[in-house]
């Protein structure tokens, strides 16, 4: 199926051309139900069927109302983790909120909460999504709100599961050479917690990791990109060609990875943790 080119549509959308677009994202979509319910294939399955039929409803009409204003993909993202919201609350009832939100007055706390606790959605993504609706808020701001709300649920669930790459594979990038990745050795633990933890975007680190990052941070030079790209393989689990699809990389995505595990492996030797 040939890809929708975003930018020559036209606005309103048609029910057909909301129709192609989510279908075009079908994978994008999986991936946000498996990531939603790890360890529940049928609960993913269920979820997903009922976001489908909700999007489908009037000729795609939550679809239709997609102005073209930043990615689709994003508000597609949205439109699912509030569907999905919805489908839980249905079958299991509301969660009671943690009293110290309840003591919150700003109602961008409780959207943190949701966006990072109920809907999973990893830390700079959830950032670029409360960017989007709070905009009269600064980065600074958003960012210090979302890393409290971190700080007080640590235990949240991360995605993992059985095909997970371990981030032991991060340390340590194997051949120089551009081709598929190679098994490598496993660094130090708390090297591996720091470098997972700086990939995934999550601040404040614990206090143990915290002479490790100081050495490393003025060695590290990776983009946003380039860390949810390494997130994305490592630490949610995703295949090369999976990743490149949601990210739509272009060019070789192997030596894309490569490059980027060498830059993190020249950092650690800097750094003198190798």
């Amino acid at each position: 199926m040939k890809t929708t080119d975003t930018t020559e549509l036209t606005f309103p959308l048609s029910g057909d051309t909301a129709k192609k677009l989510v279908f075009e994202h079908w994978d994008f979509l999986q991936h946000l139900s498996r990531r939603r319910f790890p360890n529940d294939d049928n609960t993913a399955h269920l979820a997903l069927d009922h976001v489908l039929e909700k999007l489908e409803e009037q000729q795609w009409h939550r679809v239709r109302t997609w102005s073209g204003q930043g990615k689709f993909a994003t508000f597609l993202a949205v439109l699912t983790a509030r569907l999905m919201t919805d489908y839980v609350r249905k079958i299991y009832g509301h969660q009671r909120p943690p009293k110290w939100l309840t003591e919150q007055t700003d109602p961008i706390w409780k959207e943190a909460y949701r966006v990072l606790i109920l809907e999973r959605f990893e830390r700079q993504e959830a950032i670029s999504l409360l960017q989007t609706r709070y905009q009269d808020l600064n980065l600074g701001s958003i960012q210090e709100i979302v890393s409290q709300v971190i700080a007080y649920c640590p235990s949240r669930t991360r995605y993992q599961d059985s095909h997970s790459v371990p981030i032991e594979d991060v340390a340590e990038p194997g051949s120089r050479d551009y081709s598929p990745e190679i098994e490598t050795e496993p660094q130090p633990r708390e090297l591996l917690e720091v470098l997972e933890g700086y990939i995934r975007g999550e601040t404040p680190q614990p206090a143990e990791a915290k002479p490790l990052l100081e050495k490393l941070q003025p060695h590290l030079q990776l983009s946003d990109e380039d860390r949810l790209l390494l997130r994305l393989r490592y630490c949610e689990g995703l295949k090369i060609n999976q990743v490149a699809k949601l990210m739509h990389l272009k060019g070789d995505p192997y030596k894309r990875l490569n490059k980027i595990l060498n830059s993190l492996h020249t950092a650690c030797e800097k750094a003198g943790l190798t």
